[in-house]
């Protein structure tokens, strides 16, 4: 056998050594690729508009998922802003009661971080809310009456006992009600000369 035969017949048994002795072989890490394209974002943004349109949505999806006396709650602490000593007094339950439940609501929603709406757009929304939120009301006791609130026409919500509570004004357009502003009971007495 020639030297170069001999040369031949060794070089695949000296590639399938190295081959297989490769990858044992120990290699350093390589550095995190530097480039930005390969970079993940360091916050994922909220997916969730915020628009009046899903606002609105979202606070009346809120409000048919909740009990009668839940609804009636959530209305005078977040669109009343009534403090918890009269919301108590005007559902006619406990302040530890009406505590429970608030939290519960807040639990359940994000109305806890978000402040609630206040107003809600959207025609079709506005019947939906006022459907949810007017026998919740008339159920616990608290009335409406018809108002110019806000030089709009609106309703002035009033506890058992009498005492004003807030306002809603509503928004008309094309002969509809389009949207609802919430007043509480201070800006009411302020623009109507309600006693608060």
């Amino acid at each position: 056998m020639s030297r170069d035969e001999e040369f031949e017949a060794v070089r695949p048994l000296e590639a399938t050594h190295t081959a297989w002795e490769t990858p044992r072989t120990p290699r350093p890490r390589q550095p995190p690729h530097p480039d930005p394209w390969c970079a993940l974002p360091a916050e994922t943004p909220d997916p969730r508009p915020e628009t009046p349109d899903y606002v609105s949505t979202a606070a009346v999806l809120l409000l048919e998922r909740l009990s009668s006396l839940e609804r009636a709650v959530l209305v005078l602490r977040e669109m009343l802003g009534c403090d918890m000593a009269r919301i108590a007094e005007a559902v006619g339950h406990p302040e530890a009661t009406c505590r429970e439940l608030a939290a519960t609501i807040t639990a359940r929603t994000d109305t806890g971080t978000r402040p609630w709406p206040r107003e809600i757009t959207g025609a079709d929304r506005v019947a939906r809310l006022l459907t949810a939120i007017v026998p919740a009301l008339l159920a616990v006791g608290i009335t409406m009456r018809p108002t110019d609130a806000a030089a709009d026409p609106g309703a002035l919500f009033h506890d058992p006992h009498g005492t004003l509570l807030g306002a809603l004004a509503l928004g008309i357009a094309d002969n509809r009600v389009h949207t609802i502003h919430w007043l509480p009971a201070q800006q009411v007495g302020r623009e109507t000369g309600e006693p608060t």
